[in-house]
């Protein structure tokens, strides 16, 4: 975006010409451990405290409580620093919040629309303000990807060790599924963060040399493990998915050889050591096979359609789903899903009621109508096509960060087919979104703004300081 058609770089006119570069291609004006105590680091932070699931109330939890806590220093960093952002971010951040507000007027009980609206601007517009603002460079969003591998080891190790002692969630009459730190009730939790990270380790292998890119490479093919114990099939096909997206930036080489290497080791973990061996055989011979579950998905996607059919242009109202679900919904749907325990007996099974239709698109289409669903679509579309361009039309050798964020994005698209949002990973979603408009479109802003002036012949620059260069941002990180 470049700042003459509307648009502004994310960074005030200070730092832009006073940012350093050394042709080593760093930029840091500080050592890189203090990173981590910048908006990117509490970011990153953020994204480890949605692996702590403990309920604060309202459907709150505490990455939920710095997501807030972020939000007020960001907004002060940014009115104090003048921080602006290109004009296509801001118009899709601000179409989500004028659409969610008419619809949020338009409900049949205020204080549930208003508690709708507030978790809906949190999670699709003030959460992916705030990490867009508070990135400033590449170092900055690779503080953010390493954060989310950190949180998928944490997941990966605490289901294995869930699996190897019988304390997961019930899964045919035992504990035997695998899910973190999140327990039986958010049975997919884990998966979501699991996948996402080798998406994230694949991605950053594609650029990295040496040992991290065998470090990176050698992190994906454990999480492996633990995310067919999640024995959730959707995060299988989300993370198949967008692992073909990424290596797409690698190369049709490297392409086959992942594929063989990943191939192998799942040959080797699950047939070799029999580990989960009959479960995970079982999901993965029953993808497209229709039973229970898939039925009851199907009904509640049709649910949805005939829903917004009949309220095409504002939907029922946010979070009103559940209130049309039983007129609308065939005679077959079941009254809710079947929740296993975890650390139980194997006989802690309770019924979880089936409160959207399990499809982000169709949920919000269902509740929004078009006057919401056009912004969302938009937001989720040009965040992901844009940081796509970014990537691939970037340096070949610096496409790892690029490819790691656009595997995310599509990770998201396709998981929002077959779920939608809910539980203590809901944040990760924002920060998703966030990491594409960043990536997409404020690092374009930056990159294509002018560069401060060098200091004229003869002169040198001020005792301390660097002269200003005229390297891109892209370049210098």
């Amino acid at each position: 975006m470049n700042p003459s058609t509307g648009g502004g770089p994310l960074s005030s006119d200070t730092e832009r010409a006073a940012s350093p570069a050394t042709d080593g291609g760093a930029v840091s004006a500080r050592p890189g451990w203090r990173r981590l105590f910048s908006p990117a680091g509490v970011v990153g932070l953020m994204v480890l405290l949605i692996c702590v699931p403990v309920p604060l109330g309202g459907g709150a939890f505490p990455a939920d409580a710095l997501a807030g806590v972020l939000l007020v220093v960001v907004g002060i960093t940014a009115l104090r620093d003048r921080l602006r952002l290109s004009t296509t971010t801001a118009a899709l951040l601000g179409a989500t919040v004028f659409a969610a507000s008419i619809v949020a007027l338009t409900g049949t009980n205020a204080a549930e629309s208003f508690e709708a609206w507030a978790r809906y601007l949190q999670l699709f517009a003030l959460v992916p303000l705030v990490v867009v603002l508070s990135i400033r460079d590449r170092a900055g969003a690779e503080i953010v990807v390493h954060s989310m591998i950190l949180a998928g080891v944490i997941q990966g190790v605490v289901s294995i060790v869930q699996v190897a002692t019988g304390s997961g969630a019930t899964f045919q009459g035992s504990n035997s599924r695998a899910t973190g730190t999140f327990g039986g009730e958010d049975v997919i939790a884990a998966s979501v963060i699991i996948g996402m990270a080798i998406t994230v380790c694949v991605g950053l292998a594609i650029s990295a040399t040496g040992r991290r890119r065998l470090v990176y490479i050698g992190t994906a093919l454990a999480l492996l493990l633990p995310l067919g114990l999640t024995l959730s099939r959707g995060s299988w096909l989300s993370t198949g998915f967008a692992l073909v997206i990424v290596l797409m930036f690698a190369g049709w080489r490297v392409f086959v050889a992942t594929a063989v290497i990943g191939a192998a080791a799942l040959v080797v973990l699950v047939g070799g050591f029999g580990v989960g061996q009959d479960q995970v055989g079982e999901r993965l011979t029953s993808i497209g096979e229709a039973d229970s579950s898939t039925n009851d998905r199907m009904a509640l996607w049709q649910t949805a359609v005939d829903i917004w059919i009949d309220h095409p242009v504002t939907g029922v109202g946010l979070k009103e789903f559940p209130r049309y679900r039983d007129t609308y919904a065939p005679l077959d749907l079941s009254s809710g899903s079947t929740v296993g325990q975890s650390g139980g007996s194997g006989d802690g099974l309770g019924q979880q009621e089936l409160l959207s239709p399990h499809n982000q698109y169709l949920l919000v289409l269902s509740e929004q109508g078009v006057v919401g669903f056009l912004p969302f679509a938009a937001l989720l579309l040009v965040s992901t096509m844009t940081a796509a361009r970014a990537a691939w039309q970037g340096p070949r050798a610096a496409r790892g960060l690029g490819a790691a964020i656009v595997g995310l994005s599509f990770w998201q698209l396709f998981q929002f087919v077959y779920g939608d949002l809910g539980g203590a990973t809901s944040l990760v979603t924002s920060v998703v979104i966030g990491l594409a408009l960043w990536f997409g479109l404020e690092q374009r802003a930056v990159e294509s703004a002018p560069s401060a002036p060098s200091a004229p012949s003869g002169t040198s620059a001020p005792s301390g300081t660097s002269a200003p260069s005229a390297q891109s941002s892209e370049a210098a990180s």
